[in-house]
């Protein structure tokens, strides 16, 4: 079954087309990687599934239905989660803090919504079958 599929994606930046009308498919329970040269466009993909970029051209579809990742936010609520390569974790932080960097779920008067990020981590600490204890700091873990 394609659990996320993407259709005829295009992505420009002033002077450059970065995705040139790509289309890939993953199914459920399958590890894919993306590998090419640096600047062939496998982390503007990325960003444009994970609702950091959209795209100029092309569709995605989440279990057959068609979406629009207008926001990291709305990639996160429809269980996209990502790591890019750049990403480093911050020692002075907790593990809470260091997965929802960037993503905070936001509640009343704009301040962080602690109870749904701590559920965010939860269900994704879940998923990828890992017992971290999420108010350790990440320069503890060694």
């Amino acid at each position: 079954m394609i659990l996320l599929e993407c259709k005829d994606i295009t992505k420009f930046f002033p002077g450059v087309t970065a995705l040139n009308h790509v289309s890939i498919s993953f199914n459920r329970a399958e590890i894919h990687a993306l590998v090419g040269e640096n600047g062939a466009g496998k982390s503007t993909l990325i960003k444009i599934i994970a609702g950091k970029y959209r795209p100029d051209t092309g569709e995605i579809y989440l279990k057959g239905k068609k979406v629009q990742m207008t926001e990291p936010r709305k990639a996160i609520e429809q269980g996209i989660s990502t790591v890019f390569q750049e990403y480093n974790l911050l020692p002075h932080l907790r593990i809470i803090e260091n997965i929802i960097l960037g993503n905070e779920p936001v509640g009343k008067k704009d301040r962080i919504d602690w109870q749904k990020a701590r559920a965010i981590c939860i269900q994704l600490m879940e998923n990828l079958q890992i017992n971290i204890d999420l108010d350790l700091y990440a320069g503890d873990l060694g």
